[in-house]
């Protein structure tokens, strides 16, 4: 079982730092297998929610016995849960639990009658507040909103304006004074913000590149108003100063700053290779992690993704979905994707067409096709969109047996008529 796992963790790391503090065992556990993160944030939140939670839950069906073994450990180590004893809790659960059913029978609800009671109470407590959105109303409403829990995954090729769109919802979610950690390893912090401030002010870069006192002084104070309207929501993280971030620091990273964090957002996830890993051994390490921390943390996770070449030519022939890196290790944790292509204009002198393919979805029916309207000079999203429809017809590849290649009936052959 799960939670046996992690109780000999914290047993082997509570034994490992008896009578020290936590200041003292972090010298101890730096050149051991447990991280100083994981010493401090994850240790501390695991005696407090994991015993609380997982324990509570999947122990009630339990025997008195081993429940009574868990009690006396976390007394040996002078833990305090619940500021009472365990079993007396355990057992008050277990009365609380016992549920009527007809003929006046009555019996304890089991750890899957509680998984689903567990998560009936968390959709009634998500509120449309608590949902990442994009700020394309239309698009919004089709997908329902991202909530806790959740990963989200944009793929498209270089140019499909990736950054852009989850930029957009980042300015959506820090307006609520939801807390983004954003880790960008493709671009560094400072291209990021110019992105972000290109943005802002609708100038180009040439603009704010411009020696003009006149346009810095116009750059300067269109920063200082993003930066009161980020209100101090937003972290980004980058690759510069000789950090080089990988998926297991990045776990230990928003671990320690939680619950201070609403969303994470990873541009772009085979960026965290390391070693002579391939982008697939990348994505197939990284996932179950993310999808860990995601449920944990109670985090919305966002993930931007690249092509390969071979992806890129399917969206050209009108097939979309399953084009992320790392196939099938992204494609089934993820719980809502989209999938972004710029549309060349058929003359090849028109204005190209943004489009974005929902191709996963928890919530509506995929997929579905969108042109976003955008601001070619800021490459901004003005937050309208108008669903459209791919202009191919699917062949059928299938055909009955009884018709010919036009559809007609088939002549029957002479050895069909024997019995």
């Amino acid at each position: 079982m799960t939670y046996i796992s992690r109780m000999d963790m914290l047993r082997d790391m509570l034994e490992d730092s008896a009578g020290e503090t936590v200041e003292s065992a972090k010298t101890k556990h730096t050149e051991g297998k447990i991280s100083i993160g994981i010493l401090e944030g994850y240790l501390i939140n695991a005696i407090v929610e994991a015993l609380e939670t997982t324990i509570v839950r999947r122990l009630v069906c339990s025997d008195a016995e081993y429940v009574e073994g868990i009690n006396n450990f976390l007394d040996s180590h002078k833990v305090s849960l619940f500021g009472y004893d365990l079993m007396k809790h355990i057992n008050d659960v277990r009365q609380r639990t016992k549920v009527k059913f007809g003929n006046n029978m009555e019996r304890t609800l089991s750890q899957s009658d509680m998984f689903l009671l567990e998560r009936v109470k968390e959709i009634n407590e998500q509120t449309p507040e608590m949902a990442f959105r994009l700020g394309i109303s239309e698009l919004d409403d089709k997908l329902g909103g991202i909530y806790p829990g959740e990963i989200f995954v944009i793929t498209g090729a270089p140019g499909s304006m990736k950054t852009s769109l989850v930029l957009g919802g980042i300015e959506q979610s820090v307006a609520k004074r939801q807390h983004v950690m954003f880790f960008s390893l493709d671009m560094d912090g400072k291209q990021l913000q110019e992105y972000r401030l290109t943005r802002y002010t609708g100038m180009t870069k040439k603009q704010l590149h411009a020696k003009s006192k006149v346009d810095y002084n116009a750059a300067k104070e269109k920063a200082m108003e993003l930066i009161k309207a980020s209100g101090n929501c937003l972290n980004i993280f980058d690759d510069s100063g000789g950090v080089k971030w990988n998926i297991h620091s990045i776990d230990d990273m928003v671990r320690q700053q939680y619950p201070n964090v609403h969303v994470l957002v990873i541009d772009f996830l085979s960026s965290l290779k390391h070693g002579k890993q391939t982008d697939l051994e990348c994505v197939s390490e990284a996932m179950p992690i993310l999808k860990r921390l995601t449920r944990d943390c109670g985090i919305i996770t966002v993930l931007l993704s690249q092509m390969s070449r071979d992806s890129r030519k399917e969206q050209s022939m009108g097939i979309f979905g399953g084009h992320a890196l790392g196939g099938s290790s992204i494609d089934n944790p993820m719980d809502c994707e989209i999938e972004l292509y710029r549309d060349v204009s058929s003359d090849g002198r028109g204005v190209d067409s943004l489009i974005a393919t929902i191709t996963k979805s928890r919530r509506c029916e995929f997929p579905l096709s969108y042109e976003l309207e955008t601001e070619p000079q800021s490459r901004k999203f003005t937050g309208k969109a108008r669903t459209i429809t791919l202009d191919k017809q699917r062949k059928q590849i299938f055909r009955h047996d009884d018709n010919t290649d036009d559809g007609q009936p088939k002549k029957r052959k002479w050895y069909e008529d024997i019995d």
